[in-house]
């Protein structure tokens, strides 16, 4: 079971009870899958507003499916497990003097993210939960992060992207690290491009740049400019294929073509 919505809305939830109407009842987990992908993002890995397509503004939990956004259905075209650590609204940059929320101070904790009063994270154990590929999608909130009252600067921009890239690999030492980045536009695409080539020159040749095409309005909007189901699908697509290229795993596509037909029957009547 899992919850459609990031945790923002409703961190925690309560069963009252459990009836089961059909089939047998269930009395032990299912097999971990082989595989494991984390995602790192904001709004658009969570599915911020994804259930529609025809623009409008302001969030509704309802509008929200976590189970169809680019991250979920990469993971379920490879038969791998997701690990999703996100939330709207959120960035990458670590330096002292900006506004805004960042992942770096967060990103080894627990149950645990900027603005979570309920929850206090403990350090997370990497090493007993390793990820064969680690997908990061920020940069569209930190595009507009301030800076000690000045916008990021590029060269900012992109030295905090490799010390971000740097923590990941830290904690990560085996794991195929992609940042992708233009689903939501590709302003400053090159600032994480080259981020990503300053950390190759570094000597970790296991970091990749994935430029995803930006949504369009044939896909159609969903809420306050983010992207729709459609171009969820869109991007897994293009995600799972590059995944598939570094690492020789096989892909099931049809497991996006359920997605949008399930999207079309039931949210687009």
């Amino acid at each position: 079971m899992r919850k459609r919505t990031e945790a923002i809305s409703g961190v925690c939830l309560e069963f009252k009870s459990i009836r089961i109407t059909d089939g047998a009842f269930v009395t032990s987990a299912p097999d971990c899958k082989e595989k494991t992908i984390e995602f790192i993002g904001d709004s658009i890995t969570c599915g911020f507003g994804n259930l529609r397509c025809d623009g409008g503004y302001g969030y509704k939990s309802i509008e929200q499916d976590g189970g169809l956004t680019y991250a979920h259905l990469t993971s379920e075209a490879l038969g791998a497990e997701n690990r999703i650590i996100a939330r709207s609204g959120i960035g990458f940059m670590s330096r002292d003097g900006i506004s805004g929320d960042s992942l770096y101070d967060y990103y080894t904790k627990t149950a645990s993210l900027p603005g979570d009063n309920l929850l206090f994270g403990e350090e997370y154990d990497f090493e007993n939960n390793p990820a064969d590929v680690i997908v990061i999608n920020l940069g569209t909130n930190d595009n507009g992060f301030i800076v000690d009252d000045h916008i990021a600067a590029e060269n900012e921009l992109c030295e905090d992207a490799c010390d971000f890239i740097r923590l990941v690999r830290e904690n990560n030492p085996d794991s195929i690290i992609i940042w992708a980045y233009g689903l939501m536009g590709n302003y400053n695409s090159s600032v994480y491009e080259n981020a990503v080539d300053i950390i190759n020159s570094e000597g970790d040749s296991g970091v990749y740049y994935l430029p995803l095409n930006p949504m369009d309005s044939a896909e159609g909007y969903g809420s306050s400019g983010h992207p729709s189901v459609y171009s969820h699908i869109r991007g897994a697509r293009e995600l799972t294929e590059k995944i598939c290229s570094l690492t020789g795993w096989e892909a099931d596509f049809s497991s996006l073509d359920d997605a949008l037909i399930y999207y079309e029957d039931n949210f687009l009547k």
